[in-house]
């Protein structure tokens, strides 16, 4: 079992990540993707989390299904059995997370920007990430607190979140406009709601 590389404090080398998994050999967000990351030695799979219409937690970038379906509609619009049909490959974020299992860390970078949807995806995948193997890429210090709260049973630095694309953060936003855009640099969280 690999320790989870958000509990280490290791700058000894920087952590290499596969991009939604390893997407220059194989489907982005699929299950293929993430086999080739873990084979090439990636330390974390970063992977997108969006909800179906049926509620869903499935790993998928784009808004719109048009750059890899050539169908218009969001994710959002769909069901997951109508999703599954235009792109088979498509993975429940439960089943990714599974797959992945301890032989990488994980980035779930958050494009539910409902905070309501959001909660209910958390808690949906709560279970699944309290081993600390997670973080979380948000995009507001409201996502963040969602995060935080939908998670309470995780233990210090168990469940990390990294803010990215926070432009409402102090020191960030007095940076600039495009001070959203980078992720560095990274800010683990060590407080993932209570100490249980």
């Amino acid at each position: 079992m690999r320790t989870p590389i958000w509990k280490t404090a290791s700058t000894a080398r920087p952590y290499i990540g596969g991009h939604r998994g390893a997407s220059a050999v194989a489907p982005e967000n699929t299950a293929a993707a993430y086999e080739a990351a873990i084979a090439a030695g990636a330390d974390f799979i970063e992977t997108d989390l969006r909800l179906t219409r049926d509620g869903v937690a499935v790993a998928f970038h784009d808004n719109s299904l048009q750059r890899l379906c050539g169908d218009a509609r969001a994710v959002e619009q769909l069901d997951f059995e109508e999703l599954k049909v235009l792109h088979p490959a498509i993975v429940r974020m439960a089943d990714a997370i599974d797959l992945i299992g301890d032989r990488a860390s994980i980035l779930l970078d958050t494009k539910i920007t409902d905070l309501t949807d959001l909660e209910r995806a958390a808690g949906m995948l709560g279970s699944r990430l309290v081993s600390g193997r997670a973080a979380f890429g948000v995009r507001s210090l409201a996502a963040l607190g969602v995060i935080k709260t939908a998670l309470p049973n995780c233990r210090r630095s168990a469940c990390s979140t990294i803010s990215a694309n926070i432009r409402n953060w102090p020191s960030e936003a007095a940076t600039g406009p495009d001070s959203g855009r980078a992720m560095s640099p990274l800010r683990p969280s060590t407080d993932c709601g209570s100490e249980g």
